[in-house]
């Protein structure tokens, strides 16, 4: 018996214990019709099915079946085949291995010829395989002359054929044809017609396995006059069997066991939540099992209470059907927008009747498709409803599940318990860092990945800690969730206190945490924890670097006053503002000394008006908050301004700031307004020094009238003219432009 190896995880199935689709009962009819036939008979049986319907398992039913009847069986497919002397050559090698294996051939030419060609391949390891037999064939003139053979040998009233059925004594020789679909278009009629031939020899059963569709559209393609196709397959074939659609409950009995076999960490009732959207074909159904199989490594990451598997399977339906759109979806917010929060809130709002919102989703969901190059009829109409799917089933961890397969997360729940149980036994930030590293290398990605989401973990489930603790009963429980919250924000500090980990970024999640907790003091413990909160946050102000002060009030946006909500209690805005203020108090003098630096360098005024860039600066500079400037940074500014009668740098920047000061008050610029230039200005000791250096070189002829204009803004604006002395050359320009006024 020659069968092609078929094995892995779509193989056929071939015993009746694997029977899942009821194809069993469909082979054993066709193995009656085979062992019914009269045995000088050509029987000729075509079994139609889609791609993935159980045709290759309804050959390998049959094949068992006939296991003990003394029959020949040999496997053929014709699939690869690129020419009609292949098509010889490859049945030729098969009938000839599986008439050798069986004793039948008689000695003639043809078959001493077989017998040098078996043992040629056998010493060559390809004799059992049928590896290469083809191709090393097709290359030697010596060896297709000799399949050229096989035709005139093969004829049905032939003295071989006679020969071979006479040692049959009553057997058949059965020949299973797989996959004729799958050649090439145009190859189809000639193979058919060629098949036409063999297929008429006595004594043999052959079972042709297709999809009649795609032959027959193939032949239509071919011949306008076969029709359909179907008035040529009636030429080749004696019996059609059509394949019954798979049952429902064939199709679970198939998901459970190739669960059971591949997915066993699947809980089995995950499946009824979404049993009306698995795929119909099984080997589609197949593939989606295999899919899943995939996400085991992610799976036992998580506890049991971790997962939503109704989401899991909704993003592995879609990625099986689509992974291109699946990845179009993860992009950006889309599926979020599509399938998630968003898309609720948008259609919660929407005044929309039932119908009118049911055709306006379809087409936002057509739109979408063909947004991520999705044009196929089929595969539109599957994926429009896996998506309406999502968008009624889904939870609000829908993209947490979805990011399993792509990027998954570089900490679970289950993993951060365990890491908190370490923590506990030895609270060191030692421990953190060490942990984070080797379970970086773990995961194979980055430490930056890991202790970003270890701080997103801690805050969390913090948060989760409080807010179970105002919904709890009894002072029991409360003090245990509120115990538990204290310990997370010392796990919180130790983490941020190590060397770069307190970011802007991680600020401003601890300070909007802050303030939304900040009003909530009911009980004794409350207040303990907003007492933490606050501590946290200022200790930690306290001991960062002075670079990032800027940057943490960047976070604050002092100037927009946002902390203090309108809606907001008046104690709870007295609240906020208090916190605000410590936190300013603390970032206040390292910011300026930054705006010192910054002040020192060259063209740092004029980079400072650009709108986009320094507002902490222009904030410390030119903001009523900030006015008057403290005795620090007043006198600071004032050493710069001073600085620049020797350095030019300086001088240019002294320079850039009166015409700055100069364009605001008359209200040519943006960039401060006219009451907190009259503010500045009013510092009378620093205008005259301001004036003093910028007046310090000799100015050119061309610009002398534009340090005049200076001058007669700062007098306007309260400064003595006294405190702004002309030099020489100012003096006699300013005589000249009197003159010329008093001729006109």
């Amino acid at each position: 018996m020659v069968e092609e190896s078929r094995t892995g995880y779509d193989a056929a199935q071939a015993s009746k214990e694997e029977d899942d689709l009821d194809r069993w009962r469909f082979a054993a009819d066709i193995a009656k019709l085979i062992q019914s036939g009269r045995p000088d008979w050509s029987v000729r049986i075509g079994i139609f099915g889609k791609w993935g319907e159980g045709k290759s398992t309804v050959l390998r039913f049959v094949e068992t079946m006939q296991e003990g009847t003394g029959n020949i069986i040999f496997w053929f497919n014709p699939w690869a085949i690129q020419s009609l002397n292949d098509l010889w050559i490859d049945f030729g090698t098969k009938l000839f291995q599986s008439l050798d294996n069986a004793g039948l051939l008689v000695e003639n030419p043809v078959k001493r010829f077989f017998r040098r060609l078996s043992n040629w391949l056998r010493g060559r390891g390809l004799y059992e395989s049928g590896e290469g037999a083809a191709d090393i064939l097709g290359r030697s003139k010596l060896y297709s002359g000799a399949f050229g053979l096989i035709g005139s040998w093969l004829k049905p009233d032939g003295a071989q054929v006679r020969k071979i059925r006479e040692r049959l004594q009553g057997r058949r020789i059965i020949v299973l044809i797989d996959d004729l679909d799958r050649a090439s278009p145009e190859l189809l009629p000639k193979l058919l017609l060629s098949l036409r031939e063999l297929l008429d020899l006595p004594g043999f059963t052959f079972l042709l396995a297709f999809d009649d569709e795609i032959v027959g559209k193939a032949l239509k393609e071919a011949n306008k006059a076969w029709g359909e196709g179907t008035s040529f397959l009636d030429k080749v074939l004696d019996f059609r069997y059509h394949l019954p659609s798979v049952s429902k409950e064939g199709r679970r009995r198939l998901l459970a066991r190739f669960l059971a076999q591949q997915c066993p960490f699947v809980p089995e009732e995950s499946t009824h939540e979404v049993e009306d959207l698995l795929p119909v074909n099984p080997r589609k159904l197949k593939s989606l099992i295999r899919s899943l199989a995939t996400l085991k490594p992610q799976i036992s990451r998580h506890g049991p209470d971790e997962l939503n598997w109704v989401d899991i399977w909704l993003g592995e339906l879609v990625r099986n059907e689509s992974e291109s759109f699946f990845d179009f979806l993860l992009q950006d917010g889309i599926l979020e927008a599509e399938a998630g929060d968003g898309y609720r809130i948008r259609w919660d709002l929407s005044s929309k009747g039932i119908k009118e919102r049911e055709e306006a989703e379809r087409k936002g969901i057509e739109s979408l498709l063909s947004s991520a190059g999705i044009t196929d009829a089929q595969q539109t109409e599957r994926l429009v409803r896996l998506i309406k799917a999502a968008r009624s089933r889904s939870s609000q961890h829908l993209r947490y599940s979805w990011e399993l397969s792509v990027r998954p997360h570089a900490i679970t729940w289950k993993e951060f318990g365990e890491l908190r149980g370490e923590w506990i036994l030895d609270r060191r930030a030692d421990l953190l860092f060490t942990w984070s590293a080797r379970h970086a290398q773990l995961r194979s990605c980055s430490i930056v990945e890991v202790e970003n989401e270890l701080f997103q973990s801690i805050l969390l489930q913090r948060d989760r800690q409080v807010s179970l603790a105002a919904e709890t009963s009894t002072a029991e429980e409360h003090g245990q969730r509120c115990g538990e919250a204290q310990l997370l924000y010392q796990m919180m500090e130790q983490f941020l206190r190590l060397q770069g980990r307190f970011t802007p970024l991680r600020f401003e999640t601890l300070y909007g945490k802050a303030l939304y907790w900040i009003g909530f003091r009911v009980n004794p413990l409350d207040i303990e924890l907003r007492q933490q909160e606050r501590t946290l946050l200022l200790n930690l102000l306290e001991s960062s670097e002075d670079e990032m002060s800027t940057a943490f009030l960047e976070v604050m946006k002092p100037w927009e006053r946002s902390y203090l909500p309108n809606l907001d209690e008046p104690g709870v805005r007295e609240l906020k503002r208090s916190l605000f203020q410590d936190c300013s108090h603390i970032l206040r003098p390292k910011a300026q000394q930054q705006l010192i630096d910054f002040l020192e360098q060259p063209r740092s005024v004029r980079r400072m008006q650009e709108p986009s860039r320094f507002q902490v600066f222009r904030y410390l500079l030119f903001h009523p908050d900030s006015l008057p400037w403290d005795q620090g940074l007043r006198a600071k500014m004032a050493d710069i301004v001073r600085k620049g009668k020797t350095d030019w740098d300086a001088y240019v920047n002294a320079d850039e700031l009166l015409l700055l000061l100069y364009s605001s008050g008359r209200e040519a610029a943006n960039t401060t307004s006219v009451p907190v230039v009259k503010r500045v200005v009013g510092d009378i000791d620093f205008s005259s020094d301001l004036w003093e250096t910028v007046t310090s070189r000799t100015i050119q002829w061309r610009m002398q009238i534009r340090i005049l204009k200076f001058r007669q803004f700062l007098i306007d604006f309260g400064v003595p003219e006294s405190r702004l002395p002309l030099t020489p050359e100012l003096q006699a320009r300013s005589l000249v432009e009197a003159t010329e006024e008093n001729s006109d």
